[in-house]
């Protein structure tokens, strides 16, 4: 149980980094290298189903799913049932969360 629950537990940690990177290579104007990262935090948790990473991103990381991700192959799927996620979800609560660049200094300074 505890193996299980620290792997998965890095698996979202991994799938964070790469969306945030994603999320600033985006702002810096690096689409490529952006959606480069998107793609490695979407096949990382399509496995699991793990949506609630990206949703937590608010809506740059909605705009950056609906432009970058491809649609079709074996992560188109896994990424309309994110995009689906976002509007599961109240606006208004994913207006609450906090942006990018405070997420990725929350991470940074939980090492």
């Amino acid at each position: 149980m505890r193996t299980f629950l620290c792997a998965h537990t890095l698996t979202i940690r991994q799938i964070d980094v790469l969306a945030l990177e994603a999320l600033l290579h985006n702002a810096c104007g690096e689409p490529q290298v952006a959606i480069a990262s998107l793609r490695q935090a979407l096949a990382l948790a399509a496995p699991a189903e793990i949506t609630r990473p990206f949703v937590d991103m608010g809506h740059e990381m909605a705009a950056l799913l609906r432009e970058a991700t491809p649609k079709a192959g074996p992560q188109a799927g896994f990424a309309a049932d994110v995009l689906a996620a976002f509007s599961e979800n109240n606006a208004a609560d994913v207006e609450r969360r906090p942006s990018a660049h405070e997420r990725w200094n929350n991470l940074c300074s939980n090492r």
